[in-house]
Protein backbone atom coordinates (compact mmCIF):
# COMPACT_ATOMS: atom_id res chain seq x y z
CA UNK A 1 0.00 0.00 0.00
CA UNK A 2 2.91 2.33 0.76
CA UNK A 3 4.22 1.89 -2.79
CA UNK A 4 0.78 2.61 -4.30
CA UNK A 5 0.40 5.84 -2.33
CA UNK A 6 3.86 7.06 -3.32
CA UNK A 7 3.34 6.02 -6.96
CA UNK A 8 0.04 7.91 -7.09
CA UNK A 9 1.74 11.03 -5.70
CA UNK A 10 4.58 10.94 -8.24
CA UNK A 11 2.26 10.24 -11.20
CA UNK A 12 -0.54 12.61 -10.28
CA UNK A 13 -1.69 13.66 -13.73
CA UNK A 14 -1.68 10.09 -15.07
CA UNK A 15 -3.76 8.95 -12.09
CA UNK A 16 -6.20 11.86 -12.45
CA UNK A 17 -6.57 11.15 -16.18
CA UNK A 18 -7.23 7.46 -15.47
CA UNK A 19 -9.86 8.28 -12.83
CA UNK A 20 -11.52 10.78 -15.15
CA UNK A 21 -11.63 8.24 -17.99
CA UNK A 22 -13.10 5.53 -15.76
CA UNK A 23 -15.70 7.98 -14.42
CA UNK A 24 -16.74 9.04 -17.91
CA UNK A 25 -17.11 5.39 -18.96
CA UNK A 26 -19.23 4.66 -15.87
CA UNK A 27 -21.35 7.77 -16.48
CA UNK A 28 -22.36 6.46 -19.91
CA UNK A 29 -24.25 3.64 -18.15
CA UNK A 30 -26.17 5.80 -15.67
CA UNK A 31 -29.18 6.09 -17.99
CA UNK A 32 -29.55 2.30 -17.76
CA UNK A 33 -30.00 2.38 -13.97
CA UNK A 34 -33.63 1.86 -13.05
CA UNK A 35 -35.69 1.39 -9.91
CA UNK A 36 -37.49 -1.95 -9.82
CA UNK A 37 -39.62 -3.29 -6.98
CA UNK A 38 -40.40 -7.00 -7.01
CA UNK A 39 -41.66 -9.33 -4.31
CA UNK A 40 -39.52 -12.09 -5.81
CA UNK A 41 -36.43 -10.25 -4.51
CA UNK A 42 -37.53 -11.15 -0.97
CA UNK A 43 -37.69 -14.88 -1.71
CA UNK A 44 -34.97 -17.36 -0.79
CA UNK A 45 -32.70 -18.39 -3.65
CA UNK A 46 -32.56 -22.07 -4.65
CA UNK A 47 -35.68 -22.71 -2.59
CA UNK A 48 -37.59 -25.76 -3.90
CA UNK A 49 -40.83 -23.92 -3.11
CA UNK A 50 -39.95 -21.39 -5.85
CA UNK A 51 -39.67 -24.20 -8.40
CA UNK A 52 -43.00 -25.56 -7.20
CA UNK A 53 -44.56 -22.11 -7.56
CA UNK A 54 -43.23 -21.80 -11.13
CA UNK A 55 -44.63 -25.27 -11.91
CA UNK A 56 -48.08 -24.36 -10.59
CA UNK A 57 -48.01 -21.03 -12.42
CA UNK A 58 -47.12 -22.73 -15.69
CA UNK A 59 -49.88 -25.30 -15.21
CA UNK A 60 -52.73 -23.07 -14.04
CA UNK A 61 -51.62 -19.64 -15.23
CA UNK A 62 -50.32 -16.59 -13.41
CA UNK A 63 -52.23 -13.62 -14.74
CA UNK A 64 -51.35 -10.08 -13.79
CA UNK A 65 -54.59 -8.23 -13.13
CA UNK A 66 -55.41 -4.60 -12.40
CA UNK A 67 -58.83 -3.50 -11.21
CA UNK A 68 -60.82 -0.48 -12.27
CA UNK A 69 -62.86 0.44 -9.19
CA UNK A 70 -66.12 2.36 -9.68
CA UNK A 71 -68.24 3.57 -6.76
CA UNK A 72 -71.45 5.59 -6.84
CA UNK A 73 -75.07 5.78 -5.80
CA UNK A 74 -75.88 4.71 -9.36
CA UNK A 75 -73.52 2.65 -11.49
CA UNK A 76 -75.38 2.04 -14.72
CA UNK A 77 -77.11 5.27 -15.73
CA UNK A 78 -77.11 5.62 -19.54
CA UNK A 79 -74.35 8.27 -19.54
CA UNK A 80 -72.27 6.17 -17.14
CA UNK A 81 -72.58 3.03 -19.23
CA UNK A 82 -71.75 4.92 -22.41
CA UNK A 83 -68.59 6.43 -20.90
CA UNK A 84 -67.61 3.10 -19.31
CA UNK A 85 -68.00 1.25 -22.60
CA UNK A 86 -65.77 3.85 -24.27
CA UNK A 87 -63.12 3.54 -21.55
CA UNK A 88 -63.10 -0.27 -21.72
CA UNK A 89 -62.70 -0.11 -25.48
CA UNK A 90 -59.71 2.24 -25.09
CA UNK A 91 -58.17 -0.02 -22.45
CA UNK A 92 -58.50 -3.09 -24.66
CA UNK A 93 -56.61 -1.35 -27.47
CA UNK A 94 -53.56 -0.77 -25.25
CA UNK A 95 -50.70 -3.06 -26.37
CA UNK A 96 -49.97 -4.39 -22.87
CA UNK A 97 -53.59 -5.40 -22.17
CA UNK A 98 -54.66 -8.93 -23.06
CA UNK A 99 -58.37 -8.55 -22.24
CA UNK A 100 -60.86 -7.12 -19.76
CA UNK A 101 -63.46 -8.87 -17.65
CA UNK A 102 -66.60 -6.91 -16.72
CA UNK A 103 -70.35 -6.86 -17.10
CA UNK A 104 -69.59 -6.05 -20.73
CA UNK A 105 -67.96 -9.47 -21.19
CA UNK A 106 -69.43 -11.90 -18.63
CA UNK A 107 -72.20 -13.98 -20.27
CA UNK A 108 -75.76 -13.36 -19.11
CA UNK A 109 -77.37 -16.75 -19.61
CA UNK A 110 -81.08 -16.51 -20.41
CA UNK A 111 -83.63 -17.87 -22.83
CA UNK A 112 -85.11 -15.69 -25.57
CA UNK A 113 -87.93 -17.17 -27.66
CA UNK A 114 -86.91 -20.64 -26.51
CA UNK A 115 -83.24 -20.20 -27.43
CA UNK A 116 -80.32 -19.97 -25.01
CA UNK A 117 -78.72 -16.54 -25.16
CA UNK A 118 -75.27 -15.89 -23.65
CA UNK A 119 -74.64 -12.29 -24.62
CA UNK A 120 -72.95 -10.16 -21.92
CA UNK A 121 -75.06 -8.29 -19.40
CA UNK A 122 -74.37 -5.05 -21.26
CA UNK A 123 -73.66 -4.83 -24.98
CA UNK A 124 -71.46 -1.91 -26.01
CA UNK A 125 -73.52 -1.28 -29.15
CA UNK A 126 -76.93 -1.85 -27.51
CA UNK A 127 -76.99 -0.13 -24.12
CA UNK A 128 -80.18 0.26 -22.03
CA UNK A 129 -82.16 3.39 -22.80
CA UNK A 130 -83.09 4.25 -19.23
CA UNK A 131 -81.86 3.71 -15.68
CA UNK A 132 -84.72 1.38 -14.69
CA UNK A 133 -83.87 -1.10 -17.45
CA UNK A 134 -80.17 -0.94 -16.57
CA UNK A 135 -80.86 -1.44 -12.86
CA UNK A 136 -82.91 -4.53 -13.69
CA UNK A 137 -79.94 -6.00 -15.56
CA UNK A 138 -77.62 -5.03 -12.70
CA UNK A 139 -79.87 -6.86 -10.25
CA UNK A 140 -79.72 -9.95 -12.46
CA UNK A 141 -75.92 -9.71 -12.40
CA UNK A 142 -75.98 -9.45 -8.59
CA UNK A 143 -77.78 -12.81 -8.49
CA UNK A 144 -74.90 -14.44 -10.40
CA UNK A 145 -72.50 -16.10 -7.94
CA UNK A 146 -69.60 -15.56 -10.38
CA UNK A 147 -70.26 -11.80 -10.42
CA UNK A 148 -71.33 -11.06 -6.85
CA UNK A 149 -68.39 -9.94 -4.67
CA UNK A 150 -66.14 -10.21 -7.71
CA UNK A 151 -67.26 -7.61 -10.23
CA UNK A 152 -70.16 -6.22 -8.20
CA UNK A 153 -70.50 -5.51 -4.48
CA UNK A 154 -73.37 -6.89 -2.42
CA UNK A 155 -74.97 -3.49 -1.93
CA UNK A 156 -74.73 -2.65 -5.64
CA UNK A 157 -72.71 0.52 -4.99
CA UNK A 158 -69.33 -0.67 -6.30
CA UNK A 159 -68.52 -2.20 -9.66
CA UNK A 160 -65.16 -3.43 -10.93
CA UNK A 161 -63.51 -4.05 -14.27
CA UNK A 162 -60.69 -6.58 -14.28
CA UNK A 163 -57.85 -5.60 -16.62
CA UNK A 164 -55.73 -8.64 -17.53
CA UNK A 165 -52.23 -7.65 -18.64
CA UNK A 166 -50.33 -9.37 -21.40
CA UNK A 167 -47.33 -11.08 -19.77
CA UNK A 168 -45.61 -11.49 -23.13
CA UNK A 169 -45.48 -7.72 -23.63
CA UNK A 170 -42.22 -6.48 -22.07
CA UNK A 171 -41.85 -2.97 -23.47
CA UNK A 172 -44.15 -1.07 -21.09
CA UNK A 173 -42.93 -0.28 -17.59
CA UNK A 174 -45.12 0.23 -14.52
CA UNK A 175 -45.28 4.00 -14.94
CA UNK A 176 -46.44 3.73 -18.57
CA UNK A 177 -49.07 1.13 -17.66
CA UNK A 178 -50.47 3.24 -14.81
CA UNK A 179 -50.45 6.48 -16.81
CA UNK A 180 -52.09 5.05 -19.93
CA UNK A 181 -54.84 3.24 -18.04
CA UNK A 182 -55.53 6.29 -15.88
CA UNK A 183 -55.76 8.35 -19.06
CA UNK A 184 -58.26 5.88 -20.55
CA UNK A 185 -60.57 6.14 -17.51
CA UNK A 186 -60.25 9.92 -17.00
CA UNK A 187 -63.69 10.51 -18.61
CA UNK A 188 -65.31 8.46 -15.81
CA UNK A 189 -64.20 10.75 -12.99
CA UNK A 190 -67.17 13.20 -13.20
CA UNK A 191 -69.72 10.40 -13.49
CA UNK A 192 -68.91 8.33 -10.38
CA UNK A 193 -68.27 9.20 -6.74
CA UNK A 194 -64.93 7.40 -6.81
CA UNK A 195 -62.90 6.09 -9.75
CA UNK A 196 -59.50 4.51 -9.26
CA UNK A 197 -57.32 1.75 -10.61
CA UNK A 198 -55.48 -0.61 -8.28
CA UNK A 199 -52.88 -3.26 -8.90
CA UNK A 200 -49.35 -4.41 -8.25
CA UNK A 201 -48.11 -1.95 -10.89
CA UNK A 202 -49.43 0.95 -8.78
CA UNK A 203 -47.61 -0.36 -5.71
CA UNK A 204 -44.31 -0.79 -7.54
CA UNK A 205 -44.67 2.57 -9.23
CA UNK A 206 -45.44 4.31 -5.93
CA UNK A 207 -42.56 2.64 -4.09
CA UNK A 208 -40.18 3.41 -6.97
CA UNK A 209 -41.24 7.05 -6.97
CA UNK A 210 -40.77 7.18 -3.18
CA UNK A 211 -37.26 5.75 -3.49
CA UNK A 212 -36.34 8.31 -6.14
CA UNK A 213 -37.78 11.14 -4.03
CA UNK A 214 -35.91 9.98 -0.93
CA UNK A 215 -32.67 9.80 -2.88
CA UNK A 216 -33.21 13.42 -3.86
CA UNK A 217 -33.72 14.47 -0.22
CA UNK A 218 -31.50 12.09 1.77
CA UNK A 219 -28.50 12.34 -0.55
CA UNK A 220 -27.99 16.12 -0.01
CA UNK A 221 -28.64 15.64 3.73
CA UNK A 222 -25.95 12.95 3.95
CA UNK A 223 -23.55 15.23 2.06
CA UNK A 224 -24.30 18.10 4.43
CA UNK A 225 -23.68 15.95 7.52
CA UNK A 226 -20.39 14.73 6.02
CA UNK A 227 -19.28 18.27 5.14
CA UNK A 228 -20.03 19.57 8.64
CA UNK A 229 -18.18 16.69 10.31
CA UNK A 230 -15.17 17.05 8.00
CA UNK A 231 -14.99 20.79 8.58
CA UNK A 232 -15.04 20.27 12.35
CA UNK A 233 -12.30 17.63 12.13
CA UNK A 234 -10.02 18.99 9.40
CA UNK A 235 -10.73 22.73 9.06
CA UNK A 236 -9.38 22.78 5.48
CA UNK A 237 -11.63 23.45 2.49
CA UNK A 238 -9.69 21.06 0.24
CA UNK A 239 -9.78 18.36 2.91
CA UNK A 240 -13.54 18.82 3.22
CA UNK A 241 -14.16 18.55 -0.52
CA UNK A 242 -11.85 15.61 -1.30
CA UNK A 243 -13.87 12.95 0.62
CA UNK A 244 -17.00 14.25 -1.09
CA UNK A 245 -15.25 13.91 -4.45
CA UNK A 246 -14.06 10.35 -3.76
CA UNK A 247 -17.55 9.37 -2.57
CA UNK A 248 -19.16 10.92 -5.66
CA UNK A 249 -16.79 9.11 -8.01
CA UNK A 250 -17.37 5.78 -6.25
CA UNK A 251 -21.14 6.27 -6.48
CA UNK A 252 -20.87 6.96 -10.23
CA UNK A 253 -18.70 3.86 -10.67
CA UNK A 254 -21.09 1.68 -8.67
CA UNK A 255 -24.24 2.90 -10.42
CA UNK A 256 -22.46 2.62 -13.77
CA UNK A 257 -21.64 -1.00 -12.99
CA UNK A 258 -25.27 -1.64 -12.06
CA UNK A 259 -26.42 -0.06 -15.32
CA UNK A 260 -23.91 -2.10 -17.31
CA UNK A 261 -24.94 -5.38 -15.62
CA UNK A 262 -28.65 -4.42 -15.76
CA UNK A 263 -29.01 -4.63 -11.96
CA UNK A 264 -31.89 -2.41 -10.77
CA UNK A 265 -32.11 -0.40 -7.58
CA UNK A 266 -34.57 -1.85 -5.07
CA UNK A 267 -35.78 -1.00 -1.58
CA UNK A 268 -32.47 -2.16 -0.04
CA UNK A 269 -29.79 -1.35 -2.64
CA UNK A 270 -31.13 2.20 -2.92
CA UNK A 271 -29.27 3.05 0.32
CA UNK A 272 -25.86 2.21 -1.19
CA UNK A 273 -25.10 5.78 -2.45
CA UNK A 274 -25.68 7.22 1.04
CA UNK A 275 -23.67 4.37 2.56
CA UNK A 276 -20.71 5.18 0.31
CA UNK A 277 -20.81 8.82 1.40
CA UNK A 278 -20.71 8.05 5.12
CA UNK A 279 -18.80 4.76 5.43
CA UNK A 280 -16.50 5.44 2.47
CA UNK A 281 -15.08 8.62 4.01
CA UNK A 282 -13.15 6.83 6.80
CA UNK A 283 -10.01 6.15 4.71
CA UNK A 284 -10.00 9.76 3.49
CA UNK A 285 -10.07 11.07 7.07
CA UNK A 286 -7.20 8.80 8.17
CA UNK A 287 -4.96 9.89 5.28
CA UNK A 288 -5.80 13.58 5.32
CA UNK A 289 -5.47 13.98 9.09
CA UNK A 290 -2.02 12.36 9.09
CA UNK A 291 -0.91 14.46 6.11
CA UNK A 292 -1.96 17.71 7.84
CA UNK A 293 -0.32 16.63 11.11
CA UNK A 294 2.96 16.03 9.28
CA UNK A 295 2.72 19.46 7.68
CA UNK A 296 2.17 21.05 11.09
CA UNK A 297 5.40 19.38 12.20
CA UNK A 298 7.26 21.33 9.51
CA UNK A 299 7.45 18.81 6.70
CA UNK A 300 7.10 19.83 3.06
CA UNK A 301 4.35 18.30 0.93
CA UNK A 302 6.36 15.36 -0.41
CA UNK A 303 7.76 14.44 2.99
CA UNK A 304 4.29 14.75 4.48
CA UNK A 305 2.94 12.35 1.84
CA UNK A 306 5.76 9.88 2.60
CA UNK A 307 5.02 10.13 6.33
CA UNK A 308 1.31 9.67 5.61
CA UNK A 309 1.99 6.59 3.48
CA UNK A 310 4.36 5.00 5.99
CA UNK A 311 2.14 5.53 9.05
CA UNK A 312 -1.35 5.13 7.59
CA UNK A 313 -1.04 2.51 4.85
CA UNK A 314 -1.55 -0.42 7.23
CA UNK A 315 -4.38 1.29 9.10
CA UNK A 316 -6.19 2.24 5.90
CA UNK A 317 -5.91 -1.28 4.50
CA UNK A 318 -7.16 -2.78 7.76
CA UNK A 319 -10.07 -0.33 7.89
CA UNK A 320 -11.04 -1.16 4.33
CA UNK A 321 -10.64 -4.94 4.65
CA UNK A 322 -12.77 -5.22 7.79
CA UNK A 323 -15.51 -3.03 6.33
CA UNK A 324 -15.34 -4.82 2.97
CA UNK A 325 -15.58 -8.29 4.51
CA UNK A 326 -18.40 -7.15 6.78
CA UNK A 327 -20.59 -6.02 3.90
CA UNK A 328 -19.48 -8.88 1.67
CA UNK A 329 -20.65 -11.35 4.32
CA UNK A 330 -24.19 -10.04 3.81
CA UNK A 331 -23.86 -11.42 0.26
CA UNK A 332 -23.86 -14.93 1.74
CA UNK A 333 -27.55 -14.53 2.46
CA UNK A 334 -29.85 -16.66 0.34
CA UNK A 335 -32.44 -13.87 0.25
CA UNK A 336 -31.91 -12.27 -3.13
CA UNK A 337 -32.32 -8.64 -2.09
CA UNK A 338 -29.74 -9.03 0.72
CA UNK A 339 -27.38 -10.93 -1.58
CA UNK A 340 -27.48 -8.06 -4.06
CA UNK A 341 -26.99 -5.48 -1.31
CA UNK A 342 -23.98 -7.29 0.15
CA UNK A 343 -22.17 -7.68 -3.17
CA UNK A 344 -22.97 -4.19 -4.48
CA UNK A 345 -22.11 -2.38 -1.26
CA UNK A 346 -18.82 -4.30 -0.97
CA UNK A 347 -18.03 -3.48 -4.61
CA UNK A 348 -18.85 0.18 -4.03
CA UNK A 349 -16.54 0.28 -0.99
CA UNK A 350 -13.80 -1.34 -3.08
CA UNK A 351 -14.23 1.37 -5.71
CA UNK A 352 -14.14 4.01 -2.98
CA UNK A 353 -10.93 2.56 -1.53
CA UNK A 354 -9.16 2.43 -4.90
CA UNK A 355 -10.21 6.01 -5.74
CA UNK A 356 -9.13 7.23 -2.30
CA UNK A 357 -5.61 5.72 -2.35
CA UNK A 358 -5.05 7.02 -5.88
CA UNK A 359 -6.64 10.47 -5.64
CA UNK A 360 -5.64 11.76 -2.20
CA UNK A 361 -1.83 11.50 -2.72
Amino acid sequence: MYAILIFACRNAWSIISLLLLMTLLAATQLDNVRVEISSSDLLVQDDPERDYFRQISAQFGDEQVMLLYLQGQTLVAPEQLSALAESIQQIETLPFVERTESLFSVPYLKTIDGYLNKDPYFLKDKLPHDLAEAEKILQAAANNAFVKRTLLSEDGKVMAVAIVLDKAYKQANDLQIVEQIDLAVANLQPLYDKVLTVGYQHVRNAVGAKISAEQGSLFPLALLVLLVCLFILLRQLVDVLIPVLTATLSIIWTLGLMGWLNIPLNVVTSVIPILLIIVGSTEDIHLLSEFRRSQLNGMNKMDAVIAMASKMSGIVVLTFVTTFIGFLSVGLSKIEVLWQFGLLSATGLLFNFLITVMLIP
